[in-house]
């Protein structure tokens, strides 16, 4: 069957936060952080009841198999807004850059977004990475995490 893909509806939040938990698990590159679930999944359902963010999620027959979600929020120090990206994790192939040309064509319908932001975990697969840097996200983050 093909791929479909829709924004995220309250019915899929249970199915999305259990993708969204797989994907924290599998790129997770320090054990000083600990996933929270429910933080999780109160960030699935905000972005099927808020509206003014990106989401996309990729399904195969009837299962989400890949969702990118990109919250907005304003820049500080500068006028305007920014898009940070949530998430993007996909198990089938070809759907990851489906859902990336998505989300670049939202921002550039969406005239107060002037920065994207993607922080990537120390461990997400060497793929995500290459994909990430063909559509020009290819800066390293620098993140210090205390305690």
């Amino acid at each position: 069957m093909a791929m479909t893909y829709r924004p995220l509806i309250e019915a899929d939040v249970p199915a999305v936060t259990e993708l969204a938990l797989e994907a924290l698990r599998f790129g997770m590159g320090d054990e000083r952080l600990t996933i929270s679930p429910d933080k999780v999944r109160g960030m699935v359902a905000g972005f099927a009841t808020q509206p003014g963010h990106f989401n996309l999620i990729a399904f195969k027959d009837g299962s989400p198999v890949g969702a990118i979600a990109a919250y907005v929020a304003e820049m500080p120090f500068f006028d305007w807004c920014e898009a940070h990206v949530a998430m993007c994790y996909c198990t089938e192939p070809r759907a990851g850059t489906a859902l990336i040309k998505a989300m670049l064509r939202w921002v550039e319908s969406e005239l107060r977004i002037r920065r994207v932001i993607w922080a990537m975990n120390d461990g997400a697969e060497k793929f995500s990475r290459v994909l990430q840097r063909r559509y020009g996200f290819g800066q390293k983050d620098m993140l210090v995490l205390t305690k």
